[in-house]
């Protein structure tokens, strides 16, 4: 009598840890959407009348679509401190503000 107990208790945490994941999983896309979705207004605000609609612009100024995971680091201080001609936006952005544009960006990555 006990084994099969222990085996439905086992399968229900099983479930249950399942769900829950999922359940997660499911406020965590709908948290990255919503970045995604802020940092595309603020992209297009303060980030593409230099970059271009698509970040890309033909100019010769960066293409944001390039930036990979491993730039996170080199895109928070181009921010901060400014490069070439992009100026520094030190105070303009919250942090949570800069996820949301990495978020955006990543988004669109090539």
């Amino acid at each position: 009598m006990g084994r099969p107990k222990l085996r439905r208790t086992a399968i229900f945490a099983a479930a249950l840890t399942f769900a829950s994941a999922a359940v997660l999983s499911g406020e965590a896309s709908a948290r990255d959407a919503a970045a995604v979705a802020a940092g595309g207004g603020l992209v297009e605000t303060h980030c593409a009348p230099c970059h271009g609609e698509n970040l890309s612009n033909p100019n010769g100024i960066a293409d944001l679509r390039q930036l990979r995971p491993e730039d996170r680091g080199r895109f928070n201080q181009t921010l901060q401190q400014g490069r070439g001609q992009m100026p520094s936006w030190a105070g303009m952005f919250s942090d949570a503000e800069v996820d949301q544009i990495w978020a955006f960006i990543e988004s669109i990555s090539n």
